[in-house]
């Protein structure tokens, strides 16, 4: 019954010994930067010689069970509290996540791109295009609001931007944000836009005549990761006559890193009107014209309504005498 008891001893202190090695094991790897354990402080129970220990077990049994117990007790004791101050200091990570909006930023932004997405770009540049235009129209600071709508349409500040405007002439690429703001606003209105003066007269305001609707009518759009890209046609309604123009459009987008999807290129234009040519004449032409009789003056007299008779006289003198008759 002895040799029993000691063996369950024996057991215990060995089961005690190894779940105390595992739990200086665990706590140090959850709590390293805030309850440093040297490593050295490890390396005893790791190299921990089973056999010197059984042997000195069996002598003294009940003396070692109570230090064993006690530092067993007291060691629980001090990771516990450790371990509630860690819990206290450092919340749930999943609560801590939805609080941290740099990190959902920069989760958002590696979300790819959808048609509801493209479709809201869409809808936020012609609003933004309306706006404008209602702003210039009532006297308003218009440019100040196109910087801070249409200026946040494109994504200049993130990525590079391929933007080829519908009526540029001169200068058909825009390569800075200050240039596509000189096109929409006008040179005149925009500050160092004087190499566009003569050529922006303001889209986003028509020249001075406004625009009140925008329509997207999207051909298709494709999507590819983060990235879209959309190709169909725009209708413009003058805000003075209700004339409506129609342009032709391709823009691409992409989700910048805050998140939000801007434009990285677009390519607008006016349809295409094709120019005819004037025919040419064939050889039978010509004859058919050189036949076409070509009335001359004294024909046109001769067909007024009132006409003449020529009278000669009996006696066959060199006198004619013109009648007319009604």
């Amino acid at each position: 019954m002895l040799l029993n008891n000691k063996n369950l001893f024996k057991f215990l202190l060995l089961t005690n010994i190894f779940t105390l090695n595992y739990a200086i094991k665990q706590y140090h790897e959850t709590t390293i930067s805030k309850v440093p354990i040297k490593h050295n402080q490890n390396k005893g129970l790791n190299n921990i010689n089973f056999k010197t220990l059984t042997t000195k077990l069996d002598n003294n049994i009940p003396s070692t069970a109570i230090g064993v117990a006690i530092a067993s007790w007291s060691l629980n004791t001090i990771l516990n509290k450790k371990n509630k101050k860690y819990l206290l200091n450092n919340t749930n990570t999943n609560t801590k996540v939805s609080e941290n909006k740099n990190f959902y930023k920069d989760l958002k932004s590696e979300q790819p791109l959808t048609e509801e997405d493209v479709i809201k770009c869409q809808k936020r540049w012609s609003n933004a295009i309306e706006i404008i235009s209602s702003a210039y129209l009532q006297g308003g600071d218009f440019v100040d609001i196109a910087v801070k709508t249409a200026g946040d349409l494109y994504g200049y500040q993130y990525h590079e931007v391929l933007f080829k405007p519908t009526k540029a002439t001169n200068h058909p690429f825009r390569a800075t944000g200050d240039e596509a703001m000189s096109y929409f606003v006008g040179a005149d209105n925009f500050s160092n836009s004087d190499r566009f003066k003569g050529e922006d007269i303001g889209f986003a305001i028509n020249g001075g005549k406004g625009w009140k609707k925008v329509v997207f009518k999207n051909h298709k759009i494709y999507i590819d990761g983060k990235t879209a890209l959309a190709m169909g046609s725009y209708d413009f309604t003058c805000a003075t006559t209700g004339e409506i123009t129609t342009a032709e459009f391709t823009f691409g987008y992409r989700r910048c890193s805050d998140g939000i999807p801007r434009i990285f290129l677009h390519h607008s234009s006016v349809p295409y009107t094709a120019i005819q040519k004037p025919k040419k004449k064939l050889p039978s032409d010509n004859i058919k014209e050189s036949k076409k009789e070509t009335p001359s003056e004294n024909v046109k007299e001769i067909k007024k309504e009132t006409s003449s008779k020529i009278v000669i006289p009996e006696d066959h003198s060199t006198h004619i005498h013109i009648h007319t008759t009604n």
